[in-house]
């Protein structure tokens, strides 16, 4: 009788997964870009403009209220011409 394979464990592909875990990790921070370059300092500018004039009150006129036609008026006559016949293209 032949003796059973013995079972394997799961050391290997775990230390397998580790190392490839550190190497990209690795690669990573060793890769990354370098700081960008100092920028030149910001000011802040207070631009002074000349004062506010004198306040107007300025008196708001309502617009006149549209004109409507009278209640009997004519709808507008409509044209004449009938228009041609839409022409279907051939099947």
């Amino acid at each position: 009788m032949r003796e059973r394979a013995r079972p394997r464990g799961l050391a290997l592909p775990i230390a397998i997964s580790a190392l490839l875990h550190v190497g990209i990790a690795t690669t990573l921070l060793l890769a990354r870009p370098k700081s960008a370059p100092a920028r030149p300092p910001v000011y802040k500018v207070n631009i002074v403009a000349a004062p506010p004039g004198p306040r107007r009150i300025v008196a708001v006129t309502p617009t006149p209220p549209a004109q409507t036609p009278p209640p009997d008026a004519k709808p507008p006559a409509r044209a004449d011409v009938t228009p041609p016949a839409p022409v279907l293209p051939p099947k």
